[in-house]
């Protein structure tokens, strides 16, 4: 309140503060994207111009990049996975959300990246899938699904894991949960 209205409506005697109320509310921020431009200087020597000899050229190394020469930083890659397999957006349906930042990024390319960053967390996995392995009981089931453009009628996603529901005292007993798609549900699948 005002100063002017801190007063009391029914003997105009002065009020004094006896607690507060609080209100939360929530604001959303949308996601923000920023290009991040790297400037590297190019050096030659005057010296080997003025005599017309091999001309060398220096240039700092680029920075390091999980997928080299592309626009993808670890953040971007890292929302394009989460979106599709933890919230199950596919990439035509990121593709339109990127275009309403005015961001033009097709669907072919980031599936691209989805199997080259696949192939870079690959050591990660099969550290993951030897702990598994050495694991004394393992759960497995099959899940069938459609691929789209796909011939046979029906494709499995093959999920393993290990662990307890409760967070575990070390990390010897760890859970881990794999998945491994496959065309069939095949013994040679699980094996």
């Amino acid at each position: 309140l005002a100063d002017e209205d801190k007063v009391c409506d029914c003997c105009n005697g002065p009020l004094h503060e006896m607690g507060k109320e609080t209100r939360e509310q929530l604001e959303f921020i949308p996601a923000q994207v920023k290009v991040i431009e790297t400037v590297r200087l190019k050096y030659s020597c005057r010296t080997c111009e003025k005599d017309n000899t091999n001309t060398p050229i220096k240039i700092a190394p680029p920075p390091a990049s999980p997928i080299p020469k592309s626009i993808a930083t670890p953040s971007l890659l890292a929302q394009i996975i989460v979106n599709k397999y933890q919230y199950a957006l596919p990439l035509y349906r990121q593709e339109v959300l990127f275009k309403s930042h005015n961001i033009e990024l097709n669907r072919k390319t980031m599936a691209d990246w989805m199997i080259r960053s696949g192939n870079i967390v690959k050591p990660i996995i099969d550290c993951l899938k030897n702990h598994l392995l050495e694991q004394g009981v393992i759960h497995a089931d099959e899940t069938p699904l459609k691929v789209i453009k796909e011939d046979k009628q029906k494709s499995y996603m093959w999920v393993y894991c290990t662990g307890t529901d409760s967070p575990p005292p070390n990390l010897a007993n760890r859970n881990i949960v794999l998945y491994d798609f496959h065309a069939s549900r095949a013994a040679r699948c699980p094996k």
